[in-house]
């Protein structure tokens, strides 16, 4: 008769699924870190530790051992096509592989393009056997965040703020950066601020740009239009080259745009001066992200900085931390820095 295989023992994931609460959270009351954890999921993780006969320190070891040291990258934009040529494609592949190559790491690229099911996106991200995951879908809803993030591989979101303490991200504050910019252009004199807000309707950067937007236009008295808040699908060019064009066409029209991202901001730069109007003189163009084509001839814009190669790099960091010491690991929320670059397209407010 063949022998029984012992059964492996369980590892702080399994605890992690039993008790349906997140790897950072049995994490926290492995450490006693019981402020921050209810009693009633203290009693509901300390079960399942004794259901599965948990030991922290044999886990530990497993996991080390059973590592492939491979990092995924997860892309998946709605309406945003994939091409790694792009400078803010290219900034997340360049900041994460510096980290990655420093640490003797390989690095695995995954995609998905189109709009699948969210539970598809989920399901295709960990299909991969790697130690973990750099995840870039802003598009994600809340729910499926916390989904990847109670997973066996720990994950954690670039350029994405997420509202639940419980999932990781590095991002920038997108709220107050938009309250800077909109700060420079009130301080020119404009007062008729319109906002080409992007895909407002799915992605949490472009819904914090439009509240930063808002926000300073509301600390000084300025009313807005309901039709100089202009949304989009993507952040693409020609839409911010249609939305422009509409703009245009209004009877009181903005002396200023603040358009959430470089490449809406340069499909609006297009349409103003095929309309026979001088960007920066007639109608000032601000944008966010500071790619290098912004200042580049014919454009000059005046844009917020955002770095997305150390941007990358910090979050690469702090997943290789919590790969390292996935039992003492805590998320992170963690914003990184941003500057307002001022160049030609932004302008006085005419008279």
């Amino acid at each position: 008769m063949t022998p029984k295989k012992p059964t492996p023992p369980a590892t702080i994931y399994d605890v992690a699924r039993k008790s349906k609460v997140s790897i950072a959270t049995v994490s926290r009351v492995l450490n006693k870190k019981n402020s921050v954890v209810t009693e009633k999921t203290r009693l509901q993780v300390l079960e399942a530790i004794k259901e599965l006969n948990f030991k922290p320190n044999i886990s530990a070891r497993r996991l080390v051992s059973n590592r492939t040291n491979l990092i995924e990258i997860f892309f998946h934009i709605n309406n945003f096509p994939v091409n790694f040529k792009s400078d803010w494609y290219n900034g997340i592949l360049v900041g994460a592989t510096q980290v990655i190559q420093s640490h003797n790491l390989g690095l695995l690229i995954n995609f998905l393009v189109g709009i699948p099911d969210p539970q598809e996106i989920v399901d295709r991200v960990f299909q991969n056997n790697v130690d973990g995951v750099l995840m870039i879908s802003p598009s994600l809803e809340e729910k499926h965040l916390l989904e990847l993030s109670r997973q066996s591989t720990p994950v954690v979101m670039v350029g994405h703020r997420a509202q639940s303490p419980d999932i990781s991200f590095v991002d920038t504050n997108n709220i107050e950066a938009s309250e800077m910019m909109v700060e420079h252009l009130i301080n020119l004199g404009h007062k008729k601020i319109a906002c080409l807000a992007g895909p407002i309707h799915n992605v949490q950067n472009a819904k914090d740009r439009l509240e930063g937007f808002k926000n300073a236009m509301a600390k000084h008295g300025l009313s807005v239009p309901k039709n100089f808040i202009v949304p989009s699908d993507g952040f693409i060019k020609h839409n911010g080259y249609d939305e422009m064009k509409k703009l245009l066409k209004l009877s009181e029209k903005p002396t200023a745009i603040y358009a959430c991202d470089d490449m809406l901001a340069m499909g609006a730069w297009d349409a103003v001066t095929e309309a026979g109007l001088k960007v920066g003189k007639d109608i000032s163009i601000a944008g966010y992200d500071d790619i290098p084509a912004v200042s580049v001839a014919p454009y000059s814009l005046t844009t917020i900085r955002q770095d997305m190669e150390g941007l990358s790099a910090a979050a690469t960091r702090l997943l290789i931390s919590q790969i390292k010491s996935p039992e003492g690991f805590v998320p992170s929320q963690q914003y990184e820095s941003t500057k307002l670059i001022v160049r030609s397209s932004t302008g006085p407010a005419p008279k």
